[in-house]
């Protein structure tokens, strides 16, 4: 039986829902099929209050490329109508909190084996640049799959760790750590009843309580208050400050805790991306927000920042025709490499830059260590026809040589016909092809 799943409609012939896995926190999961890799996958649905908490391209680059024999494959994530959505592998078997469900006892020798494997995965994940926490291991969270081993799924409340902080965006009652809860994370002034994994956590013994029992501690919480006065809580700003722009900055007039006003400035950010005309220079306002969080963010939490920044100089450059606004994207992706925060995406934004402003030596060097690096890919081929394009179109008639050209776009076209991931296609493939006919009809190669 076919499924239906809301936002699906414009990709039905890459994926056939098959059915539905389960409902978490942080989204629905399905079960499909992926008729190019003609294999099973998971496709989850980003719930609606997580979802423009994540920064989607941010995670895409670093779950993309995780290779483990523990974890899953992660094949893409998409966005479709507003919504949200990530496909990755589809790992048989049952996880430990069905099994325990159905009182199966385990080995200690089968426990020691699965302990290394799950160690042997976050000790991967945490060597990663930035490092990785996944940041909801629970039973429900690892399976065991048929020949035996563990595979640690479900990556969609992980957070981005770096020198210290990180800023997880859900949590599981009962096995995440006290510090990631919501109350003892954003500074709220109150002292409640401990949770279940608080009480959990006591190192003195008689405090403890098994999960699920109903005695409660009444200690005080260490806690942070965001301002003078004690009856707020920076909290219900943050929660209400999504297309609000006086509430989003009455947060960061608020909050003392870096990770929020990263969040915060995050969703102001986007406030003014969707607003167009209902606010005013709102371009203007969104560029000088983030300069403001550039300069007043600890380094580590400036990643999502300065892409976004970036990505609205390039708008602005675009839309005023003033290069300077390229160069100072240019100088903001350079230090996101230099600060470790290297992926294609960056270098592909970079060439892009460089080919815009003109420096084609520049662009040239990105696009062939994209290759040396990341491998074959189209729309790396793609860029380097565009740019051979450019380079021979600029000489006089009798000076240019298109061959380097066509090599570039067949190679392109052949990637992209075998290989691309969906089926709305590609404009800029479109006009390159258009591109290539009319050099065919203007007789520039040697047939």
């Amino acid at each position: 039986m076919v499924h239906c799943v809301d936002g699906f409609k414009d990709i039905t012939d890459t994926y056939e829902i098959t059915g539905e896995i389960g409902s978490g926190g942080g989204g629905t999961v399905y079960k499909a099929y992926h008729k190019r890799l003609k294999k099973d996958v998971v496709i989850k649905k980003i719930h609606n209050d997580v979802k423009d908490i994540v920064n989607s391209r941010a995670e895409a680059d670093i779950l993309k490329n995780l290779r483990h024999s523990y974890l899953p494959q992660v094949f893409d994530f998409l966005e479709i109508n507003g919504n949200v959505y990530t496909v990755m592998d589809f790992i048989p078997g049952k996880s430990f909190q069905q099994l325990l469900d159905e009182g199966v006892r385990f080995k200690q020798k089968q426990i020691i084996k699965w302990a290394r494997q799950l160690a042997e995965a976050l000790v991967y994940l945490h060597g990663q640049t930035p490092p990785i926490l996944h940041s909801d291991i629970k039973p429900a969270n690892i399976m065991l799959t048929p020949q035996g081993d563990i595979c640690l799924i479900d990556f969609n409340i992980s957070s981005v760790f770096s020198n210290g902080k990180a800023a997880p965006i859900g949590y599981s009652d009962g096995y995440s750590p006290p510090e990631q809860y919501p109350q003892l994370t954003t500074g709220k002034n109150r002292q409640p009843e401990l949770r279940q994994s608080e009480a959990g956590m006591q190192s003195d013994p008689v405090k403890r309580h098994k999960p699920g029992s109903s005695n409660k501690i009444e200690e005080p919480i260490m806690h942070i208050s965001a301002s003078e006065d004690r009856n707020k809580d920076e909290t219900e700003y943050f929660d209400r400050s999504e297309g609000d722009e006086d509430r989003t900055e009455e947060c960061l007039r608020l909050t003392d805790s870096y990770n929020i006003m990263n969040r915060a400035y995050i969703m102001c950010s986007k406030t003014y991306e969707k607003a167009g005309d209902k606010i005013e220079d709102a371009d203007a306002k969104n560029i000088n927000l983030l300069e403001e969080a550039s300069v007043k963010l600890p380094v580590d939490l400036r990643l999502m920042v300065n892409t976004r920044l970036a990505e609205a100089y390039v708008r602005q450059g675009t839309l005023s025709g003033d290069n300077e606004y390229y160069r100072k994207a240019v100088d903001l992706f350079t230090d996101c490499i230099r600060m470790g925060w290297d992926n294609y995406n960056i270098r592909n934004s970079l060439s892009m830059l460089f080919y815009m402003t003109g420096e084609y030596v520049m662009a040239y060097d990105e696009l062939n260590y994209m290759l040396e690096k990341y491998g074959e890919n189209y729309n790396t081929y793609k860029r380097l026809a565009y740019l051979e394009a450019d380079v021979q179109s600029s000489k006089a008639n009798e000076d240019r040589d298109y061959t380097i050209f066509r090599e570039y776009y067949k190679k392109a076209s052949e990637l992209y016909h075998k290989d691309k991931k969906n089926d709305k296609g590609d404009a800029e493939m479109d006009f390159l092809d258009g591109i290539y006919r009319e050099m065919l009809e203007g007789r520039w190669f040697d047939e």
